[in-house]
């Protein structure tokens, strides 16, 4: 029990009175001054509502406790070296947190009511001013494509930010036609206290040999980071035209997303971002050279672009039919892995795993056993790109308040089971979640196996953080 947490200790004739909020808990202290070692019992109130009746029996230390009390009282308390008056009280989710709450706890003594305390608490305003400093360090950016024909792309980008004004696109070896901006786009999160613009735009390639690339600007100069900018491959109109690709329902089981635009074009975009976190942070470059395993490789989204350049790729998933459609349609190794480890993957056989979007769905204890796997195949000083969700993925997702307060707790919040998967690991299974994860976590806990280079915030689609890796 933290009592310098406590902003609204009252002590009268009779009890010593406060509570404060920690993580998803409501820990106070209601202690008998008349009679220290008789328990006391508080009313936990919430918005007027009698929410639960609890014996005060955590146990507080006297000689702490006197600190915050006068006289005779100080004396007679510090006296005790333990005295019973500590309570908790769970904030579940049917409480309204994302309103203002008005708590009042009484404390009593058989029937008769000796102190009472109040105090509003506005968690959702908590968790605002929290997140708010993440979205003024990094805008939250998507891009879209929206069609396609030969060398010419229609997308759309969504900004969500501190200041909109003087927002525009720029493109490198494409010209941008046909700009339409779209302003006051709600967010949807924090629609009353964040803003959004929509921007779409028509896009020629220049030179259909070369790489292209969009970003967008603000007064002229580059906005956003690395990935939130949209890369379109060389040879696009070739190479889309013809790629072979998953049926609908693969491709939505592991994107949310049945288009075969996004299949792709967010396929290259990871691909992206993974050169250029491997040039920021290790010794590694793309050769033909460099073992990469796709750890959760669905259905080849990224890994059919390491083929294209030549990499060795390995790619293990614990949904067969995706697995079975790269072994038809991809070069390299694909493995139908079991939801718990280990593989079948030979020991130091790799110099790259990544993973997108797998820590985010693990309970803890599956992830230490995955991490322990990770590092078993990966060679000493090799390397491991895992995308999490931090408290930046809260600025896209659902309950956020909620999930700060388990996060404040715990530092972990794997609580709540995902459904995305059910018809590979079974609707009764609870082993798919929704995870979120601090970065001081991953730093206390994963570093049994992997040494943490760097955290590189929101740059899996300004959404999930990339956590770089080195094994031990």
């Amino acid at each position: 029990m933290e009592i310098n947490k406590i902003n609204n200790l009252k002590a009268n004739d009779d009890c010593l009175l406060g509570f404060y909020i920690s993580g998803r808990y409501l820990r106070g202290i209601t202690v008998n001054l008349q009679n220290p070692t008789l328990p006391m019992t508080a009313e936990i109130l919430v918005n007027g509502h009698l929410m639960a009746s609890v014996c005060c029996i955590g146990i507080l230390y006297g000689h702490l406790l006197s600190n915050y009390l006068n006289g005779e009282t100080a004396l007679k308390i510090g006296h005790h070296r333990e005295i019973p008056g500590g309570f908790e009280f769970f904030l579940s989710d049917y409480l309204p947190l994302s309103s203002p709450l008005n708590i009042s706890v009484r404390a009593k003594m058989g029937h008769r009511e000796c102190g009472y305390v109040e105090e509003t608490i506005d968690l959702a305003s908590d968790t605002f001013q929290r997140l708010k400093p993440l979205i003024d360090l990094r805008p939250l950016i998507r891009f879209n494509a929206l069609s396609q024909n030969d060398n010419t792309i229609i997308v759309s980008a969504i900004c969500n930010a501190s200041e909109l004004e003087h927002i525009s696109m720029h493109g490198e070896n494409c010209e941008i036609t046909e700009l339409t901006c779209c302003p006051s786009i709600p967010h949807y999160v924090f629609p009353e206290k964040i803003s959004g613009i929509s921007l779409t735009a028509k896009l020629n390639i220049i030179d259909p040999k070369l790489e292209a690339k969009v970003n967008l600007t603000k007064n002229g100069l580059s906005f956003g980071q690395f990935s939130d900018s949209f890369f379109i491959p060389a040879n696009l109109g070739k190479s889309f035209d013809k790629a072979i690709v998953p049926m609908e329902e693969q491709i939505d089981r592991v994107m949310a997303s049945k288009s075969k635009l996004d299949y792709l074009f967010s396929g290259y975009a990871s691909f992206k971002t993974i050169q250029n976190l491997l040039a920021k942070y290790t010794h590694l470059t793309i050769t033909h050279d460099l073992s990469i395993l796709d750890w959760g490789v669905g259905c080849g989204r990224v890994a059919r672009h390491f083929i294209d350049a030549n990499c060795q790729v390995t790619g293990v998933d614990i949904d067969p039919q995706n697995v079975a459609w790269c072994r038809h349609n991809l070069l390299g190794q694909y493995d139908h892995i079991s939801p718990q480890p280990p593989t079948n993957l030979p020991t130091n056989s790799i110099d790259l795993a990544f993973g997108i979007s797998i820590f985010t769905h693990l309970t803890e204890d599956d992830q230490f056993k995955w991490l322990e796997e990770l590092q078993r195949v990966i060679k000493p000083g090799g390397y491991a790109l895992m995308t999490i969700q931090s408290e930046y993925a809260l600025l896209r997702g659902q309950e956020p308040t909620r999930r700060i307060l388990s996060l404040n707790e715990y530092g972990i919040d794997d609580a709540v089971i995902g459904t995305r998967l059910d018809d590979v690991v079974g609707k009764k299974s609870d082993y798919y979640r929704e995870t979120f994860h601090q970065h001081q976590y991953i730093i206390q806990n994963w570093s049994r196996w992997f040494e943490v280079l760097a955290f590189e915030r929101g740059e899996h689609f300004s959404h999930q953080d990339y956590v770089i890796l080195r094994a031990r």
